[in-house]
């Protein structure tokens, strides 16, 4: 009997074990040697570890600069990435990049790579180096909201690029590098992105266009069109331009799925064209925006559609209205498709915490009412949403106390003190002349730990005393006592 006990218990305790053992997470298949040792350096991994997908997702920066690295497979985990340094690298194939749409710097100079269309989608990109390459056309970026430097030194840009499109960036405020000399390009016209059947060819051609440096078409050129990757065959590997300076060709796909990739070239033109196409990914349920992946613009987007009514792609659980329980079942699709909400996008996305805790108290409430419990399609995770946003809440939380500069300043009549709080405070904020003079004392009472910045938030005063006159021009002194912090700055009234 005390055998079979010991057994029973043995077995049982191996069963538990089983249970709660984590699952074991599937390894990201990274075949080029040296990009999977750099990752791991990054990471802290010892050399030959497995590299996992939670792993990719743990990466915000990563610097592979002259490595050696010529592929970059794999790299689409890495879905959190914001800062990639990839200079001086074998890479010329970027398209795996697509989906990292956290980057806000890209560093490819001193590569091959030439066709820069799938950066268009990476609309939180601020920096982008690409000197030294055979980047020619830059067409596409113009779409990169966010963009603040650009740098194209060394490059054989052509004539729209140079004469157009970088003069509408610097019209934007946009820091552009770039030699002032344009270049003979291979230019996209149509034919990217399209779907199609095994076995079947494609509705459209690819079509490529020459200039040349005076932006004039370049007639009887030899264009030679290759298939990179997923198989099939093209109507003619190559073809000479016709009076409009234009090149097509037709792809019959293969028999598998998966990407192709067809690449444009030409003898003597620097610049390159890379068509991509194959099966389209079902979208995502929350994915409003459409961009392939849930994240914050798809969070800011349900938030200022609240209130409208009938069909609208923000109505995620398509109950005929958009309002909070679309935005919590969005934030409860992070990570769904990519990327999880990294600090870098909140910051862009311009997310207040007062923002978040609004939305969190409506939240509650409609669990309390039970309208939370309205259906969510695709198995999208209503509590999953609310501590999503509490997570946003608290990285939208300060670290520490602060007093902060009074606005405007110099200022007449009026003006707002900011704050913020990293405890819950009393507070109060008093005005003092330059005399050391008492004028005014603003009690904001019992204030929750936060941000109070904008103009309804911040403290207000009207420029006048305690005894409701108007106070004379000249300097004042302005105190916030939070319980035991307190701090002074100065404010000027011009009148």
């Amino acid at each position: 009997m005390k055998k079979l006990t010991l057994l029973t218990l043995t077995l049982l305790l191996t069963a538990l074990v089983q249970l709660t053992a984590p699952p074991v997470q599937a390894e990201v298949s990274i075949p080029d040697a040296e990009l999977a040792a750099v990752i791991r350096e990054t990471l802290g991994l010892p050399a030959g570890a497995a590299i996992t997908a939670d792993a990719m997702r743990e990466l915000t920066r990563l610097d592979t600069a002259a490595r050696g690295i010529a592929a970059l497979t794999g790299m689409e985990h890495a879905v959190n990435l914001e800062e990639l340094y990839l200079r001086d690298t074998a890479v010329s194939d970027i398209s795996l990049l697509a989906g990292l749409t956290n980057l806000g710097l890209l560093h490819h100079g001193g590569t091959a790579v030439s066709d820069i269309s799938l950066l268009a989608g990476l609309t939180n990109l601020v920096d982008l180096y690409l000197r030294d390459t055979a980047v020619s056309d830059i067409s596409l970026l113009a779409g990169l909201t966010n963009l603040e430097t650009l740098y194209l030194k060394g490059c054989p840009l052509s004539y729209a690029s140079i004469h157009t499109h970088i003069p509408a960036m610097q019209a934007k405020g946009i820091e552009v590098g770039f030699d002032n000399v344009a270049h003979p390009a291979l230019l996209k016209v149509s034919g990217d992105g399209q779907e199609g059947a095994g076995a079947t060819a494609l509705p459209k051609p690819f079509v490529v266009e020459a200039m040349d440096e005076h932006g004039a078409p370049i007639v009887g050129k030899t264009v030679q069109f290759d298939i990179l990757g997923g198989g099939g065959h093209l109507s003619a590997e190559t073809v000479e331009t016709d009076a409009q300076g234009n090149a097509r060709v037709t792809l019959t796909l293969g028999s598998s799925q998966g990407v192709n990739k067809v690449r444009a070239s030409s003898e003597g033109i620097q610049s390159w064209v890379l068509f991509l196409l194959g099966q389209q990914a079902p979208q995502l349920v929350a994915d409003v925006n459409g961009d392939g992946v849930v994240n914050i613009q798809d969070l800011v987007l349900v938030s200022g559609q609240f209130g409208k009514t009938g069909e609208h792609g923000a109505d995620v659980n398509g109950d005929g209205v958009v309002n909070i329980q679309d935005l919590v079942l969005v934030a409860g699709a992070f990570g769904a498709g990519a990327a999880a909400p990294s600090v870098r996008a909140v910051s862009r996305a311009r997310l207040t915490a007062s923002d978040v805790e609004g939305w969190l108290i409506e939240a509650r409430e409609s669990i309390r009412s039970g309208s939370g419990e309205a259906s969510r399609p695709g198995g999208l995770s209503y509590g999953r949403g609310i501590a999503v946003l509490e997570r946003l809440l608290a990285s939208l939380m300060p670290t520490e106390t602060a007093l902060l500069a009074n606005y405007p300043n110099p200022f007449n009549p009026e003006t707002w003190i900011p704050y913020q709080l990293a405890n819950p405070a009393e507070v109060t904020v008093s005005i003092h002349s330059a005399d050391g003079k008492l004028v005014r004392t603003l009690t904001l009472g019992q204030m929750p730990a936060g941000v109070y910045q904008g103009k309804n938030r911040a403290a207000y005063w009207d420029g006048r005393n305690a005894f409701g006159e108007p106070v004379a021009s000249g300097v004042y002194f302005y105190t916030l006592q939070a319980g035991e912090f307190s701090a002074t700055r100065k404010m000027v009234i011009r009148k």
